[in-house]
């Protein structure tokens, strides 16, 4: 039973009829569906519960609320969570309330609080929804606008200009997403309609974080230019996302027809027209990992580059996975699953401006970005042993990070005297079974950094400078 039987019911508003058609066309719930709302007391999710409640009196499926406390905002925090379980005893619909630490949570896993915050209310969600039920999140149709500026900012590929999609899967779940039919607009309408009060998270008016700029900095703008600007970025966002599946069916057939022994065939992946390798690698991606989340076209270009390139190499991507290439095979390895004796460099792509390359390797987090000059006004030049700046300009022959071998060398002197890094090391006094160890930023031969032990003058930051690569490194 979908939801066109209650459709054709003459007592709904429109609201409940729009969200109505829109689970059906997206076939979301079916009759006796056991649904978990997640829910925060603000406006999105307590105008999903009052609508979902309605449906589900008609429908017959079963609701449910999980509300998670982050521990983010104290008693602030504290009393959205008692505003839920109020309401939900009001509407007779069960509620779980779920504390977790995200703060916590973030530090020690050394993510973002938004990241910690985002992991934690999923494993919560997964704690209570077993594996055949629904998870309904409060996602409208500003989050999209958002989430595709947000994207593209990050320069991501068109999967990720694609929006957020209305159901998914996760650990066995269905995801879904019922209001994304609706802007934040007709859903603050709907709630002074019905005279629903809800909750206000302070951090959301904070410019602190990237998301909230684009909410009310940007999207006001757009809005001021064209009033319908939300309901065009949807429309483009569907246009895109028709072209995705396309685009990715044709993908998932090059990859089935492209898998080698125990990867993808680069020989196969090199005869693809260049523009169509990357979404090719990123479809891969997609049906290898549980996730792809964060990666984006600076490591999806670091992997093609990586097929091009000499066997033996490899590329760490997002969420602790290593890509490597073999004989004539890309595979995939979770971090510290191979031998790190046996590696042989890191390719480092190409970077723009304002965006992080990150990696894992041997114990170590390192972050990598691009800056204009312009960043660095009024800060000084670092002197840590593991953060340093360097002039990008100055790099002719490409970054990879690797042990030394024979031939290295490294500027010691503003003047230009050049060491061999076997002398370096000791001069340095470095242990002789340790050397072979440490890791070398190269630029070919000529090193830019033995890691932990100096930086070369060659690469320093000068008056000429225009563009600064800032490298920081933290032990895992």
């Amino acid at each position: 039973m979908r939801m066109r039987q209650y459709l054709e019911s003459t007592d709904t508003d429109d609201i409940i009829d729009r969200v109505a058609d829109y689970i059906n066309k997206n076939e979301m719930i079916g009759q006796k569906d056991s649904v978990f709302l997640g829910v925060s007391g603000g406006a999105d999710s307590v105008c999903l519960l009052l609508v979902m409640s309605k449906l589900a009196k008609k429908l017959g499926f079963t609701l449910k609320v999980i509300s998670v406390e982050h521990g983010i905002r104290g008693e602030e925090s504290r009393q959205d969570a008692a505003f839920v379980e109020k309401l939900c005893i009001e509407k007779d619909i069960p509620c779980r309330v779920i504390p977790v630490d995200a703060p916590a949570y973030a530090k020690e896993n050394k993510m973002t609080l938004e990241e910690a915050a985002r992991k934690l209310r999923y494993e919560a969600f997964f704690s209570v929804a077993k594996e055949g039920d629904i998870i309904a999140s409060a996602h409208h149709a500003n989050d999209n606008a958002e989430t595709f500026l947000f994207n593209l900012i990050r320069g991501s590929d068109l999967r990720g200009l694609s929006g957020i999609s209305p159901v998914s899967d996760m650990k066995g779940r269905k995801l879904i997403r019922p209001l994304l039919c609706l802007e934040r607009s007709e859903i603050e309408a709907y709630l002074e309609k019905e005279g629903q009060e809800y909750r206000t998270d302070s951090t959301n008016v904070s410019l602190e974080h990237d998301r909230n700029r684009i909410r009310l900095a940007v999207m006001p703008e757009f809005s001021r230019i064209n009033s319908k600007a939300v309901s065009h970025i949807n429309d483009a966002i569907a246009a895109i996302k028709r072209s995705c599946d396309a685009g990715e069916r044709r993908s998932k057939e090059i990859v089935a027809e492209a898998k080698g022994s125990k990867g993808l065939d680069t020989e196969r992946l090199m005869l693809l027209p260049k523009g169509d390798r990357g979404s090719v690698i990123m479809t891969w991606l997609r049906g290898e990992l549980s996730s792809v989340k964060d990666i984006g076209r600076v490591h999806v270009e670091a992997i093609e580059n990586l097929a091009e390139g000499a066997s033996g190499r490899g590329v760490d991507i997002p969420g602790g996975v290593r890509v490597e290439k073999t004989y004539h095979e890309l595979v995939i390895k979770t971090a510290g699953a191979y031998d790190t004796k046996s590696y042989r460099e890191f390719v480092i792509p190409p970077l723009d401006e304002e965006e992080v390359y990150q990696l894992s390797l041997e114990g170590y987090d390192i972050n990598i970005t691009l800056h204009g000059i312009t960043w660095a006004e009024g800060k000084e030049i670092p002197q840590k042993t593991y953060y340093k700046w360097f002039d990008y300009d100055k790099i002719k022959g490409g970054l990879t990070l690797r042990r030394r071998k024979k031939g290295d060398r490294i500027v010691v002197t503003e003047s230009g005297c050049h060491k061999s890094i076997k002398d370096l090391f000791k001069d340095e006094k470095i242990d002789r079974d340790l050397r072979d160890e440490i890791l070398l930023l190269a630029d070919e031969s000529e090193i830019v950094w033995a890691i932990g032990v100096r930086g070369s003058e060659g690469y320093r930051i000068g008056r000429e400078t225009k563009r600064i690569l800032e490298i920081n490194i933290l032990r895992s």
